[in-house]
């Protein structure tokens, strides 16, 4: 007979930011369990049933969503802001998230996005061959492999009409760039105004949209560069943490970089105890016509709402220099005790974050003297992932003046011992930046 017991989780210690994770490892190690439990399924024990009953305070939130396993989850601060240079300033830089009121009503142009409307302009324009634009189409609304697999072959005419049919209610999640030749809706979603100073605009490398009949959920993960997330209509709630809490997302025990292995929807404490630990979460709810700035590192996972919802990702690096410091996106090593040789991801992803708000804190802010051009749209920008890599072609971005990651890792490291003094880095942090210094490339045109 299985019996539960309501013990208290004990640590060996607290863990600060100077820690090394691979001498506490064992503390973050997933504890063992009879339970299947991972990041997108999770089985139920028949005990569980009679375990939830007697409500354990020291158990709060298990086998429950995301968020309830925390003291509190305030929401994110909510402001009304066009001023690109104080959003760069209090939010890009400070890398904290945001929700811009009114931000995506504005972006395009308070034009209802009706399935007609949208109808109207599912074909290429004639200039691309007026066909009906082929878009990427996942077959479940809810992830279910790491890599956003399965995918159907369908054109956005053919998704508009069948999405929300009966028979299709817990599949077909559009997701597709804005920026190919001739996908007439990028005409209609201008630059957001927080984003129209030339640095910002030069650091935008795609434009996405996001449509569905509602209920979909993501995994827990972050992005490896800033995101503007526009919410076109529909409802939408964003779960968020923060990069210092990487290690107890336990992403170092997943097969795939940027996820944690963790079932958002339900979390077992019994196999990933110290993410009832996690600190500094935040959830935003957002309606139709807001938007919220994610920054690149923040951990997030992203509910909606029932009904049609549809959402525009407006995705940029401003420090595009520091890209190459993720690691590569999987476990190339022959044993887990290799890739710990090789320092964990969580430690990485940490070390990364601090390096930056060094770089933005003391590289200067962005000049931001000029704004761009009005209707400046989605369609203008040419750059996409998916063209990268079926073409070879490379983004052309341009490093932002006084802040390029390059030119101030350079700049720093040949002032030796006494630019680390002046600059306040720590012996860890500095041997981070010689090792990787290298490696960055300052794509400047």
């Amino acid at each position: 007979m299985h019996r539960v017991f309501c013990l208290p989780f004990l640590l060996a210690g607290v863990i600060g930011d100077q820690t090394r994770y691979r001498d506490v490892l064992p503390s973050f190690r997933p504890a063992k369990t009879r339970r299947e439990c991972h990041v997108h399924k999770c089985e139920r024990w028949p005990s569980d049933e009679t375990f939830t009953a007697r409500k354990c305070h020291r158990r709060k939130g298990h086998l429950e969503r995301m968020g309830s396993q925390q003291k509190s989850m305030p929401n994110v601060p909510r402001v009304t802001m066009s001023d690109p240079r104080a959003f760069y300033e209090k939010h890009v830089a400070a890398a904290d998230p945001v929700v811009l009121a009114g931000a995506a009503a504005a972006a395009t142009g308070g034009v209802s996005w009706t399935d007609d409307f949208l109808l109207r302009r599912c074909h290429l324009d004639d200039a691309h061959g007026g066909h009906p634009w082929l878009a990427n189409v996942e077959m479940y609304k809810v992830v279910v492999s790491n890599t956003r697999h399965p995918r159907g072959p369908m054109n956005f005419c053919t998704f508009l009409r069948d999405y929300l049919k009966p028979e299709f209610k817990d599949n077909m999640y559009l997701k597709a760039p804005l920026t190919e030749p001739g996908v007439q809706l990028g005409k209609h979603v201008e630059m957001p105004a927080v984003l129209q100073c030339p640095e910002m605009h030069e650091s935008v490398h795609e434009t996405r949209l996001w449509m569905s009949s509602g209920n979909t959920t993501s995994s827990l993960h972050f992005d490896t560069h800033d995101n503007l997330m526009l919410q076109v209509f529909g409802t939408k709630s964003v779960y968020l943490f923060p990069p210092s809490q990487s290690h107890k997302t336990y992403m170092d025990y997943h097969d795939r970089y940027g996820i944690s292995p963790v079932n958002p929807e339900r979390v077992d404490l019994d196999k990933w105890p110290m993410f009832a630990q996690l600190e500094g979460g935040m959830v935003a709810h957002l309606r139709g016509g807001d938007a919220i700035f994610v920054p690149e590192g923040w951990w997030h996972q992203i509910r909606t709402g029932p009904g049609r919802n549809a959402a525009v990702t407006w995705e940029f690096e401003p420090y595009e220099g520091l890209a190459s410091l993720w690691p590569l996106d999987s476990f190339g090593q022959d044993t887990f005790e290799e890739y710990l040789a090789d320092g964990l991801w969580s430690s990485q992803v940490r070390r990364k974050y601090a390096m930056t708000k060094l770089l933005t804190t003391r590289g200067g802010p962005i000049a931001c003297n000029e704004t761009l051009p009005a209707r400046t749209t989605a369609d203008t920008y040419k750059c996409n992932l998916y063209d990268r890599q079926s073409t070879g072609d490379f983004c052309t971005f341009r490093c932002i003046p006084h802040s390029c990651a390059t030119q101030q890792l350079q700049a720093k490291l040949a002032g030796g011992v006494n630019h680390r003094a002046k600059y306040g880095y720590g012996n860890e942090l500095y041997e981070l930046i010689q090792l990787y210094s290298s490696q960055l490339l300052c794509k400047a045109t």
